[in-house]
Order: structure tokens, then C-alpha cells, then sequence
């Protein structure tokens, strides 16, 4: 008899195998579907004097409703710590969006809403183009902004606003009513958005 140690041995079974292979792909395709969706929320750009690098672009907003009394002037603020600037990050725009509409029944007159946008602390360069202030008196929405010239820009000196900074929205009423006592205060929605930029190599 012949020993079966030294016999042909059966055919192994190879699905532990394949199925380990097929696990090997999926999991390279998935990592290239990652890496791809995290470059395109950045922009590339070329800067001849460090090489190859990355623009990233992140906005920071707050919005808040302000109950105002004919009169009345309120302050909303949008905050950035130092974390921000230990970070690269460096500010390149503000934008303030104020909406309201006549909330008193029967009256057809807007009230009058004024407002003025402000930059505290950051430091920098003024900015090179901005809409401070404005005022409506028809219910039509306000907007106003600061910006700063764009920071894949390499022949610019501008020094740019950094974080500790605070963006503030100073707004006031005026109450304009067709029927005397009716209307002494309105509901005004403001949002503040900070657009922030750094080039990372």
C-alpha cells in the first residue's frame, strides 16, 4: 500500500484566496475615489518662486434674527480666534446680507432699516474694494462687503487681515407707519459670511 504522505495531495480550496485578492481591489479603487473628492474641493495653482501648491478657500457664517424697536440700534458679530491664523489662514472677504419686510398688517409703508459693516482688530491692508454702509426704505435687501485681492496673486504686498479678528453689522430702524401707533418695531434677518484663503505647498 502505497503511503498518502507521499501521494499527489487534492486540489486546495482557493476561495479564501480570491476572495482576499477581490477585498485587495476594492479597497485601492475606494482610496482613489477618496483622494479624488478631497482635490477637487481645492483649486491648484503655480507659483514660480516655491513650487506646485494648493489655494484652499473655507467660509465662516453666522446669521441671527434682531427684534428692533423704532429708534433701536443693534450689533451682530462673526468672531475668528488665533487659531485661524496659526493655521495659514488669512481673511479675504466679507459679505453682510440684512433682510426684512413690513410685518404689520394693513400698513403699506417699509420701514427704514440703515446699517454699517466694521472690522475689528486683524490687522492688514483696507480693503480694495467694499460697500460699507447702506439703508433701505422699500423692503428690499441690503448688501455689503470688503474684499481683498486673491492671494495666488505672488507679485501683490498686501498684507491681509488675520484672525483675532471680529466682523460686526451695526443696524438700526426707523419706523415709517401710514397708521399712527400700528407699527413700533420689525424683525430684521442678518447674516454675517467670512471667506478665508492660505496656499499650502
Amino acid at each position: 500500500m502505497i503511503n498518502p504522505l507521499i501521494l499527489p495531495s487534492p486540489d486546495r480550496d482557493e476561495r479564501p484566496f480570491v476572495a482576499y485578492v477581490v477585498l485587495c481591489l476594492v479597497l485601492f479603487v475606494l482610496n482613489g475615489v477618496y483622494d479624488a473628492t478631497i482635490n477637487t474641493t481645492f483649486e491648484s495653482q503655480s507659483d514660480d518662486k516655491n513650487g506646485a501648491t494648493t489655494l484652499e478657500n473655507m467660509t465662516v457664517s453666522d446669521t441671527s434674527l434682531l427684534v428692533l424697536q423704532n429708534g433701536e440700534t443693534d450689533e451682530f458679530e462673526v468672531s475668528l480666534d488665533s487659531n485661524y491664523s496659526a493655521d495659514g489662514w488669512v481673511l479675504i472677504r466679507i459679505e453682510a446680507l440684512v433682510q426684512y419686510s413690513e410685518t404689520t398688517a394693513a400698513d403699506t409703508a417699509c420701514d427704514t432699516v440703515s446699517v454699517e459693516l466694521s472690522l475689528a482688530n486683524g490687522g492688514g491692508d483696507a480693503p480694495e474694494n467694499s460697500i460699507e454702509s447702506g439703508q433701505a426704505n422699500d423692503c428690499n435687501d441690503i448688501m455689503l462687503w470688503m474684499d481683498w485681492p486673491s492671494v495666488v496673486d505672488s507679485d501683490t504686498d498686501t498684507v491681509y487681515p488675520t484672525a483675532p479678528l471680529t466682523a460686526a453689522l451695526s443696524v438700526e430702524l426707523d419706523v415709517q407707519s401710514t397708521i399712527p401707533f400700528n407699527d413700533q418695531d420689525e424683525d430684521v434677518q442678518v447674516e454675517i459670511v467670512l471667506t478665508l484663503s492660505r496656499m499650502v505647498a
